[in-house]
């Protein structure tokens, strides 16, 4: 990556990608949440879609909010692990604060801001690799754009943040490479 000048721009584009692209989950995937509500496809609080899978992530954070066990709604020691507890910790954090259905809009947010974070981390990525803007902003802007990226953000599921985690890590392996040298 260079400097001065030229820097600036990389990150002013890389902004721009970003706002872009949040917006253009965003409005994907409230158009999307309207069209099940119109199909009267169930939605949890009309906040996020339901799966089969997304119950064992609040399960247990509502049963440690209500109860002070993080487990599942079945009986025995299996209960204690049908997850990893991170997702559901995120859950849990809203939960102190917030009734069900703004938890689960917290959550929502969260994962918007978490993928707009990636598009701008993921722009540094792509210069860095491709040693090419234009380029960069082609991957990128299709990886912001195109939904591939953002289709499950309003799922209640580790798919709704676990992409945009693992290109902010990348990123910061990245920075910290540059650093070291």
């Amino acid at each position: 990556m260079t400097k001065g000048k030229d820097h600036k721009s990389h990150y002013r584009v890389a902004i721009v990608l970003a706002a872009l692209s949040l917006l253009s989950a965003f409005i994907f995937n409230e158009i999307n949440l309207k069209h099940l509500q119109k199909d009267h496809v169930p939605l949890r609080e009309n906040e996020t879609i339901i799966t089969a899978d997304d119950y064992t992530y609040i399960s247990p954070a509502q049963n440690l909010l209500t109860t002070g066990e993080f487990k599942e709604n079945f009986p025995g020691n299996g209960a204690f692990l049908i997850r990893s507890p991170g997702y559901s910790s995120i859950y849990a954090f809203f939960g102190l604060f917030l009734d069900f259905k703004n938890t689960l809009f917290a959550v929502k947010i969260l994962q918007l801001v978490l993928f707009a974070l990636a598009i701008y981390c993921m722009y540094f990525i792509a210069l860095y690799f491709l040693l090419n803007q234009t380029w960069a902003l082609i991957v990128t802007g299709f990886y912001g754009f195109s939904g591939i990226g953002f289709g499950f953000i309003y799922y209640t599921l580790t798919e709704g943040i676990t992409p945009a985690l693992i290109i902010i890590f990348t990123f910061i392996l990245l920075q910290a490479k540059k650093l070291s040298q």
